[in-house]
């Protein structure tokens, strides 16, 4: 992890704001034999998780809910964050959020308001 950091901090970054960079590591138990690939500077896949949340009780009787789910990924073999992690590489990912419809928000500026 740390050489992952290190390659973040030395390579310069566009400066805008708000930005984010995840950074995910493909699972790995302690002591596996599988080697880490390296790091890769992919886009979000296109994909849904759908989750299911399941009453469980903890040692005293109290119910917790436990997340499960389903990853459909519609963007198979399309150099994404979730192609990276199946070959076993770190993936890096930068983002922004802006989830406005700029189609939709045309059509709206034209309302008689």
């Amino acid at each position: 992890m740390r050489e992952v950091i290190k390659i973040v901090k030395m390579n310069p970054l566009t400066p805008r704001i708000p930005i984010a960079i995840p950074v995910t590591l493909p699972y790995f138990p302690a002591h596996s034999s599988v080697p880490l690939q390296g790091v890769k500077v992919v886009k979000q896949a296109n994909a849904i998780f759908r989750e299911r949340f399941e009453e469980r009780k903890d040692p005293y009787g109290k119910p917790y809910y436990w997340m499960d789910g389903d990853l459909f990924n519609e963007d198979l073999n399309n150099n994404t964050d979730l192609d990276a992690l199946a070959e076993n590489y770190v993936s890096i990912v930068p983002i922004k959020y802006d989830l406005t419809d700029y189609d939709e928000l045309k059509q709206m500026q034209s309302w008689d308001l």
